[in-house]
């Protein structure tokens, strides 16, 4: 076959697809208009987690988050647990978002991922549950233990200023 031939009829092949998808009806991998499609991907559950959520249909957030948190994705963890900690749309309890701010830690993070704010967050959020604790729970004060007291009894503290860190002028800058 003659090239010519070749790109005339490659063309029309592309015309004829071109034709048949934009008329077939468009098919999303998760539709926003429709509930949580289970088999999505892990990024598609997230969006439509942050979507349902924020037009306040928390219930099918927590189950988008929570599809996506089980395929790994570490930002639909985080958005759990968060909403466990303030009782957003599911009962509040503090030891499940404990459990799940725990896994981000234990997963841990590539420095400068996407991923790197959802893993700071869930540290602060430990330290906050490990300073306080969690009563009637495995997750109890860290306050009461002996570290922590020599450590709040100890001579050395943060430093709260910059002040000693200043650079002082030499006699030789001022002379010019």
């Amino acid at each position: 076959m003659p090239k010519l031939a070749l790109n005339k009829l490659s063309g029309i092949v592309l015309c004829a697809a071109l034709s048949v998808m934009a008329t077939a009806p468009v098919a999303l991998a998760l539709d926003p208009n429709t509930s949580v499609v289970k088999e999505a991907g892990p990024f598609d559950l997230f969006r439509h987690g942050f979507k349902a959520y924020r037009e306040g249909n928390k219930e099918e957030a927590v189950e988008a988050y929570r599809y996506a948190a089980e395929m790994g994705h570490t930002g639909s963890r985080w958005a759990l647990a968060t909403m466990y900690a303030d009782g957003d749309g599911v009962v509040k309890n503090d030891f499940e978002a404990f459990k799940i701010y725990s896994e981000i830690a234990s997963q841990g993070v590539e420095p400068g991922s996407n991923d790197t704010g959802f893993f700071v967050n869930a540290l602060m959020a430990l330290a906050g549950y490990y300073y306080r604790g969690i009563p009637q729970s495995p997750a109890s004060s860290r306050r009461s233990s002996s570290r922590w007291s020599s450590a709040r009894s100890s001579s050395v503290r943060p430093r709260r200023s910059l002040q000693g860190c200043r650079r002082t002028r030499t006699s030789s800058a001022s002379s010019t």
